[in-house]
């Protein structure tokens, strides 16, 4: 919570002045977050969508702290009705005002995150600020995703998009594997693979590397929902576009793994905990084989899915090992 700032009931604050005067806390995994105001969140639920995050992720958040707030908004919003902006991703240099308490007005005009440059104070550096607007995301798969999908792509712009995720995209692409993860991907990789003048064998290279960011941020953000939430395939659909192919979506998923293997320690990642609940997308089913172990407990709700990501190919121990698995206890368990 913010400690020095002063709410008035009602009253909108500058998110730069918000930022300087509230207290970030520090989790784990190294992530600065802060919650301020009526956001109804369960510091435990946080604590933990927060953690959830792997400390190689983590890393690149460095210059990135998120405040969970009621409601973020731009700055003249009132003069500028929330259907006429087509932008859901504000630059930094706009000033951004946020509610402390919600009401239905100020959430018509309200936004899902913001960016803000945040100055330096005695006891922080200068850094970008996210604002998240809990109370506009009206349930946990929601605000997960978006500090999910935030967190994608933070880390695209500071650590680069790995090679062998664009391999892996590119391949599934020209191949014309059906469906993408998001919109954005859908017609970015449309337009990429259609190539300049329509001349397939001349991608279109801006289009090109905007798919490869969209879906690697994409990716990442399903991964980390994964650890962290229930919520089922269909939910991944933002508007109408086809979703990408459950075997093609299982392939990124165990990169992701493999390159950003979940936090460990059973003290530090309470999603090392969920396996009592691992269940099974139906639309993954049959598509890829899954632990036989881990079928046993796929039986209780079939239809949510928690961990996509321990599908493997084999149920060897080697592959099992390449994919971490986790007990009640949230140790390792690759017998």
């Amino acid at each position: 919570m913010a400690e020095g700032a002063h709410i008035s009931t009602g009253n909108l604050l500058d998110a730069a002045e918000l930022a300087s005067a509230v207290v970030l806390k520090r989790a784990p995994n190294g992530i600065r977050y802060a919650s301020f105001g009526d956001t109804k969140l369960a510091d435990p639920e946080l604590d933990r969508l927060i953690q959830a995050v792997p400390t190689v992720v983590a890393a690149a958040m460095q210059a990135r702290a998120f405040y969970f707030v009621p409601l973020a908004l731009p700055e003249g919003f009132a003069a500028e009705p929330n259907a006429g902006r087509s932008e859901t991703h504000r630059q930094a240099s706009d000033r951004t005002l946020v509610s402390p308490i919600y009401t239905s007005e100020l959430s018509d005009e309200a936004i899902c995150h913001r960016n803000v440059a945040v100055p330096a104070t005695a006891s922080e550096n200068a850094h970008e600020g996210v604002f998240i607007s809990a109370r506009l995301l009206r349930d946990q798969f929601a605000l997960a995703f978006e500090f999910f999908i935030n967190v994608g792509h933070a880390f695209a712009a500071e650590a680069g998009i790995p090679d062998a995720f664009v391999t892996l995209a590119w391949s599934q692409a020209v191949a014309d594997v059906r469906g993408e993860t998001s919109q954005d991907a859908w017609e970015s990789r449309n337009q990429a693979v259609t190539g300049v003048q329509g001349d397939k064998s001349r991608p279109d290279e801006k289009a090109k590397s905007e798919f490869f960011e969209s879906a690697f941020a994409d990716a990442l953000a399903i991964y980390l929902l994964s650890l962290a939430v229930d919520f089922d395939y269909s939910e991944l659909r933002e508007r109408e576009y086809p979703l990408l192919a459950p075997s093609a979506l299982a392939d990124r998923l165990r990169l992701m793994a493999h390159l950003f293997p979940p936090t460990s320690s059973p003290s530090a990642t309470a999603a090392a905990l969920r396996a009592e609940s691992m269940w099974v997308c139906p639309e993954l089913r049959g598509s890829t084989p899954f632990f036989p172990r881990k079928m046993a407990l796929a039986g209780k709700r079939p239809g949510l899915v928690t961990s996509i990501l321990l599908l493997t190919h084999s149920p060897s121990s080697a592959d099992r090992g390449f994919i971490p698995a986790y007990s009640r206890a949230g140790q390792r368990s690759d017998t």
